[in-house]
């Protein structure tokens, strides 16, 4: 990108119709653009990871709630109660 931003400049400078102030102040607009860019880029790819997770952290969730409610069923069994009432499911 800043190749093409040179050429665009050196264009604009040679054919007069920019001056230099004007040149610096795109630069630096410019800078300040790609600054940001780069902020969100990286701030995405954070979040990203971040629901990465908490993907893999209700999975685990979902799996340790799956042995829990097998196993107070099977001591419910054990103890003559019956079967324990299913509780609506997660997913």
């Amino acid at each position: 990108m800043r190749r093409y931003l040179s050429i665009a400049v050196l264009a604009l400078v040679a054919s007069g119709c920019a001056t230099v102030g004007q040149v610096k102040a795109l630069e630096a607009r410019v800078n300040n653009l790609e600054k940001k860019v780069a902020q969100a880029q990286g701030a995405a790819e954070a979040n990203a990871e971040k629901a990465g997770n908490l993907e893999s952290r209700i999975s685990t969730l979902e799996s340790n709630y799956k042995i829990l409610y097998d196993k107070v069923n099977e001591l419910s069994k054990s103890a003559g109660a019956g079967e324990v009432p299913k509780v609506k499911n997660v997913k």
